[in-house]
């Protein structure tokens, strides 16, 4: 996961797709962590993002370095509430 995440941040930003209503949504994200070998990403509450997650946890992130270099992840989001996951993506983001 630390390639990943590597990549992801050179990009600066990358785009996390999901789905509402069976129709896809994609909006860029720009702030990652590894925490304990996995992948996080942050978002608010009240957002249509979240509650898309919440609903259907499969999302897809892409990102694009230049001509050459390039990712995708395909995934099952889980929602982690801990303080101590949280005081660490403040860290690393």
């Amino acid at each position: 996961m630390n390639r990943a995440v590597e990549l992801l941040r050179k990009c600066g930003v990358f785009f996390l797709a999901t789905n509402a209503n069976e129709q896809p949504k994609v909006r860029p994200f720009g702030a990652v962590a590894n925490i304990n070998g996995k992948l996080y990403i942050c978002t608010a509450n009240p957002k249509e993002c979240f509650k898309q997650m919440i609903e259907n946890p499969k999302v897809e992130i892409a990102a694009m370095l230049n001509n050459e270099d390039w990712i995708r992840i395909c995934g099952t989001v889980k929602q982690d509430t801990s303080v101590e996951s949280k005081t660490e993506f403040l860290k690393q983001a």
